[in-house]
């Protein structure tokens, strides 16, 4: 069984929000207008970043699972807060941005519970060779 580690949670969280900031930079950067839409794509994205971390996070149980997403979303509503607000301070408004929030709070319980159930564990070991991941 593993424990719950305080190091990925954070680590993640950071790394999560890090990808997201820098993603939302080029994409200022490009023109794209800040938009209700524009934060739905990187909600997706956050979403599935979330999901795929906890490959690295390994919940034991779902309990776990929400605990890293949890982390992760305060991770990155506390960096939102003292950085992005700065730079955009409407971000808040946006009903997308809290959807992403959302996304990552409930990815690493969806991903635990699929691989629980097979559909993604049966992938990841195909892919590994048959190797348990």
């Amino acid at each position: 069984m593993h424990n719950f580690s305080w190091a990925k949670a954070i680590g993640f969280g950071v790394l999560l929000w890090a990808i997201l900031f820098v993603v939302a930079a080029i994409m200022a950067g490009l023109g794209v207008a800040v938009t209700a839409w524009s934060v739905f794509v990187l909600a997706i994205i956050a979403g599935g970043l979330a999901f795929s971390f906890t490959v690295g996070a390994r919940p034991a149980n779902s309990a776990q699972a929400f605990g890293y997403g949890f982390v992760w979303m305060a991770a990155g509503l506390v960096l939102d807060l003292i950085i992005t607000q700065q730079l955009r301070s409407a971000i808040f408004g946006f009903w997308s941005y809290w959807l992403g929030y959302v996304l990552v709070l409930v990815a690493p319980w969806l991903e635990h519970e699929l691989e629980n159930t097979g559909t993604s564990g049966q992938a990841r070991r195909h892919a590994s060779g048959g190797q348990p991941v």
